[in-house]
């Protein structure tokens, strides 16, 4: 790359024009998609058609996932991938760093394999961990997240003490400025990776409205919503939600899920990724791993289902919220009047 020039441009101003002798400027989108052209190739390599496994990249992170009878097996096909990310490391001038490197078995039948099945490299032996981080999103062994749960809640405890102390009754900020730090802050930081964790009720979910990761993940931002609104404890979770204009945890949730999903449509990423469970599914069929292996890959997510199925979830969600907060002789007189949230 030669021959490049640049200007500087900062509030209605722009400096001379000046030249880039080496590298790209910080922020360039060239950056990033020169980088995709340089790794591709060892993309392509842990992706190799007719072997157990599947290769996601983002820029410079790499995962490898095998799959197969046995964990022994899934360790020995890590092993000839490793060789193989060697080679073309040796030709690109690229250099790896074991000591990053982390193994995790995935499996929920935890008696029918050994999940103390090791990596072993030149040099260096690869413990399995029962918890590990991908692109900021916590993964178990059992895929129950659990490891996420304990994380966010970790680091919650940080944030929700640091909005307490900005927010005292005599100098702290007001109710506006509060309720937007959490929405700016907090929330953001809670519902991180939602379209990984979270499933949609209605599109393949069972249970209530709020169940599992959700629920637990609500009482945060309840105690967030009475440190906002200077609330006394006891106070009904609908009416916090109601004075502060914050959406219930839940549909939040699914609004995001719905965002996200709707986002991939449109960019043909749905379809790839529906592509690569299919071609998952027809290879662990074909060697007779798994049975019932479909029904574990997740269901597909409809998105022009999703905006209905949403509507109709914040209504009855509503109404059992507010049902739930009213005497017998409120529930009576409720039953002979029409409900309009």
């Amino acid at each position: 790359m030669t021959n490049r020039k640049s200007t500087i441009a900062f509030e209605g101003q722009e400096s001379d024009t000046f030249d880039i002798p080496a590298g790209i400027p910080q922020g360039s989108p060239l950056s990033p998609i020169l980088f995709l052209f340089y790794n591709e190739e060892l993309v392509r390599i842990c992706s190799r058609p007719g072997r157990p496994v599947v290769c996601i990249a983002f820029v410079d992170d790499v995962n490898v996932m095998a799959y197969g009878q046995s964990t022994e097996d899934n360790c020995r096909e890590l092993l000839r991938m490793h060789r193989a990310c060697e080679e073309w490391a040796a030709r690109h001038g690229a250099v790896f760093a074991p000591q990053k490197y982390e193994l995790m078995h995935f499996t929920r039948a935890r008696n029918q394999f050994n999940l103390q099945a090791e990596l072993r490299l030149p040099g260096q032996t690869i413990q399995p961990k029962q918890v590990m981080r991908v692109l900021g999103v916590w993964l178990d062994s059992r895929l129950r997240w659990k490891g996420h749960l304990d994380a966010v809640a970790g680091k919650m405890k940080t944030q929700v003490r640091a909005l307490s102390q900005t927010t005292q009754s005599t100098w702290g900020l007001p109710l506006r400025q509060a309720r937007m730090v959490y929405n700016m802050v907090i929330r953001p930081a809670l519902t991180y990776g939602a379209i990984a964790w979270h499933q949609p009720q209605g599109q393949g979910g069972t249970g209530p409205a709020k169940s599992g990761l959700a629920l637990k993940l609500a009482t945060v931002q309840n105690s967030c919503l009475r440190i906002v609104a200077g609330a006394y404890k006891r106070t009904p979770t609908s009416t916090l939600e109601a004075e502060t204009h914050t959406v219930p945890l839940d549909i939040h949730l699914d609004g995001l899920v719905a965002k996200a999903v709707n986002r991939m449509k449109a960019s043909g990423m749905a379809q790839q990724i529906e592509n690569a469970c299919a071609a998952i599914r027809t290879r662990l069929r074909h060697r007779g791993v798994t049975r019932g292996a479909q029904r574990h890959m997740g269901a597909v997510v409809h998105p022009a289902a999703l905006p209905v199925d949403w509507e109709q979830q914040w209504i009855q969600g509503a109404k059992e919220r507010v049902t739930a907060e009213m005497t017998p002789k409120q529930r009576a007189n409720l039953d002979q009047a029409s409900y309009n949230p």
